[in-house]
């Protein structure tokens, strides 16, 4: 699907990876012959919805990323830019490049989630276009529970039906997430997703129906379920 507005995925594949092991980050780790980011660009690159993409990778990782740019054929690339200290700092640096690269609609979007989809990401743009600001979530199903300071003993059980869990790509007015980060830069303020620094400036945030295969690699766990599922959809594929 295409959409009169001009899109740009910024996807941050600058953090460490730590939680991860190993000498190698996460991103650039391998999936099934290739690295788990080459997968995330692919489906960016094969979606009409997005006319282009900004990548944000460690600096020492930038001659790398350009190689697998060039190599898979990601034309959509336009600017590979070194991250910053935090995500946080990451994506503004990438949004600093949109002064080259003028966009209507941003979505940012975690380099080591590798199992979104099309129609998933032309759902959020769709909803952005409307709403300005747009995240994917899902809602709990399990019970929550909050522990005492010491993490050793239950001190409440929480109402789980106000509670979503935020995946990516969020969605937003270009000008609007540009300033939402100008404001966060201003202020010394640091929120753990996008949409956080949106919600700052007095603008409610849409929340769209997720995918619970959209999962983020963060455990060796979580990549044995993205390698099932890429294998499932391969076999769906050839069928």
């Amino acid at each position: 699907m295409k959409f009169k507005e001009r899109i740009t995925a910024i996807i941050p594949a600058a953090g460490e990876g730590k939680r991860f092991g190993g000498e190698t980050q996460k991103q650039f780790r391998m999936l099934l012959g290739k690295p788990v980011i080459a997968h995330t660009l692919a489906l960016f690159q094969s979606c009409e919805a997005v006319n282009e993409i900004i990548l944000i990778v460690p600096g020492s990782m930038q001659s790398y990323s350009s190689e697998l740019v060039q190599e898979h054929g990601f034309t959509k690339v336009v600017e590979i830019v070194p991250g910053g200290e935090r995500r946080q700092d990451s994506v503004y640096n990438g949004l600093q490049a949109l002064m080259l690269h003028p966009a209507d609609i941003v979505l940012v979007h975690d380099a080591v989630r590798p199992l979104i989809t099309h129609r998933q990401i032309e759902d959020i743009i769709e909803c952005c276009i409307t709403y300005k600001a747009v995240v994917p979530a899902i809602q709990l199903k399990e019970t929550v529970k909050q522990a005492d300071a010491e993490g050793c003993f239950v001190s409440s059980t929480l109402d789980r039906r106000g509670l979503w869990l935020v995946q990516t790509p969020q969605a937003f007015a270009a000008d609007l997430l540009f300033t939402a980060y100008q404001k966060a830069l201003s202020e010394g303020y640091t929120a753990t997703d996008d949409a956080g620094l949106v919600e700052r400036v007095g603008i409610k945030v849409k929340i769209v129906k997720g995918s619970e295969w959209n999962i983020k690699i963060t455990t060796a766990e979580d990549f044995m379920i993205a390698e099932a599922i890429l294998k499932l959809r391969d076999g769906k594929r050839e069928a």
